[in-house]
């Protein structure tokens, strides 16, 4: 009964004859409901009512059938809800059914969007002066490809699988549409007699808000290849060339000549308002996403198992925007931009310069959670910087405090705490301030890592060196250093600054 009951429904969808979604983009009155879609792909998910392998059959050969996105959605759904059964004992060959089933979902993820499908012939159209074709919207991931990454991060499934419907199914997926927007940027030049500019707009993301996705989700299952991709998109906006605005420029006067002239030619495409985006964002780039953030210590101790070759190339991407954000900071800020306008007009220079505190907190948290040592120097160059300023310093040490060190791991915590309370052998020294602040941080540190105290190995040789700087601050004649190596790993209720 169910076979047939699904039998009807793909006859009914080939009446439909290419409808469900129309050319100019506008959904149309599917003859089948999503809803019953949707309750025949339960069922197929089923196994007491139907095979997996001819569950998946139906269902692949629904989704080709079908145009409607809602219910591509609901069967693709269905079919990756049966990807993570495919650990169940006894099912072996079941996730390698589910890949092979999925493969239909290559070219509707990889269109210019994936409601609206480009046959050859409207490329041909396309080409001869004819209405440009439709590309996704830039503000959110398309729902397959959202849905697939849903899937991909999954830890519930194994990394083999992951792995694999990352390669089989999404990156191919991805480089489809590629190739279909490098498609789309030179018909369009043609049109204009403009193919000099290709190499320049073609180098933008069909989708950057779709990209970004990709490398936060996936990012251990993706090649350095991706995240070059979205490190030159950051430089573009961040330091964009003379050439790509001037190119964007000539394109969307052509669009708007075309536009005025015809308007149905242009319209619901989105294609110029796709590369105006680009114009002056600057660091607007960084709300989207950052690729720093991948080395945030948070995550670094979660399911993500990045490579070191991968971590090393993130830091040395965070340290060039870095370098670009300091080095163009009148450029990039707007409020500097407007103060130094008037000076530049009599020839003065400017008395003061921005503050670079955050970016220098920036550079910090790009620094390997292993690189005890440097952490320590980094952060005691900030407190020296501090110091010198003559200012009040609370708000800089909180800062310290949240965005670096209380984003430690324990162990971390309590190595880095080692290094910034090492004092000088001579007792009879007189402390500078500097030593004031780098112990009250490291005993800061060391309660905070007691509190999360387990039985690792790492965690167990970190506090029996940290046991050697207790033993030494509770030597020191310095009451503040010696009371600090007396109560250990409790606060010392007195000082405000625990």
């Amino acid at each position: 009964m169910l076979m047939i009951f699904a039998k009807a429904i793909e006859a009914k969808l080939d009446e439909q004859s290419g409808g469900g979604e129309a050319k100019d983009g506008k959904a149309q009155q599917p003859a089948v409901k999503v809803t019953t879609v949707k309750y025949l792909a339960q069922l197929l998910n089923e196994p007491l009512f139907v095979s997996p392998r001819e569950s998946l059959s139906i269902l692949s050969s629904l989704f080709r059938k079908s145009t409607h996105r809602d219910i591509h959605y609901a069967i693709a759904e269905s079919m990756l809800a049966m990807i993570a059964g495919a650990a169940i004992p006894g099912t072996p060959s079941l996730a390698d059914l589910t890949l092979q089933a999925l493969q239909a979902l290559i070219p509707v993820v990889g269109r210019l969007n994936e409601r609206t499908e480009i046959q050859e012939k409207d490329w041909m159209a396309f080409g001869q002066g004819g209405k440009i074709p439709p590309i996704e919207d830039k503000d959110s991931t398309p729902p397959l490809l959202s849905l697939l990454l849903e899937y991909a991060s999954k830890s519930t499934l194994s990394e083999t699988v992951r792995r694999r419907l990352v390669e089989d199914i999404i990156l191919p997926a991805y480089e489809t549409s590629r190739t279909a927007y490098n498609r789309w940027v030179a018909v369009i030049l043609s049109r204009f007699n403009a193919l000099e500019d290709l190499e320049i707009l073609s180098s933008i993301p069909l989708r950057p808000v779709a990209l970004a996705a990709m490398l936060r989700r996936i990012p251990e299952l993706l090649s350095e290849e991706y995240f070059m991709e979205w490190h030159n998109y950051v430089k573009t906006n961040l330091a964009p060339s003379t050439d790509l605005p001037a190119a964007i420029y000539r394109l969307a006067e052509n669009l708007r000549s075309e536009s005025t002239s015809d308007p149905t030619l242009t319209q619901d495409t989105n294609a110029s308002s796709h590369w105006m985006q680009f114009l002056d964002q600057r660091t607007n780039i960084f709300g989207a996403f950052s690729l720093a953030s991948l080395l945030q210590r948070p995550q670094a101790r979660s399911s993500l198992c990045l490579s070191d070759g991968l971590i090393s190339l993130l830091q040395k991407i965070a340290l060039e925007q870095a370098d670009i954000l300091i080095k163009e900071f009148d450029k990039l800020n707007r409020s500097w931009r407007d103060f130094l306008a008037p000076l530049r007009g009599c020839g003065r220079k400017p008395q003061f310069l921005p503050p670079s505190f955050d970016l220098r907190l920036a550079l910090i948290a790009a620094i390997g959670e292993d690189e005890h040592v440097k952490i320590a120097e980094e952060v005691s160059s900030l407190l020296r910087n501090i110091i010198a300023s003559g200012r009040p310093y609370h708000h800089e040490l909180d800062q310290i405090k949240n965005r670096i060190l209380n984003s430690l791991g324990t162990a971390a915590q309590v190595q880095v705490a080692c290094c910034l309370g090492e004092l000088e052998d001579n007792n009879d020294a007189e402390p500078l301030v500097i030593d004031f602040l780098r112990v009250d941080l490291a005993h800061w540190l060391l309660r905070k890592a007691d509190q999360r105290r387990d039985g690792s190995e790492a965690v167990r040789e970190a506090f029996e060196k940290s046991e050697l700087i207790l033993s030494d601050w509770s030597r020191r004649k310095i009451e503040e250093f010696r009371i600090r190596g007396a109560v250990r790993f409790d606060r010392v209720a007195w000082t405000d600054f625990d």
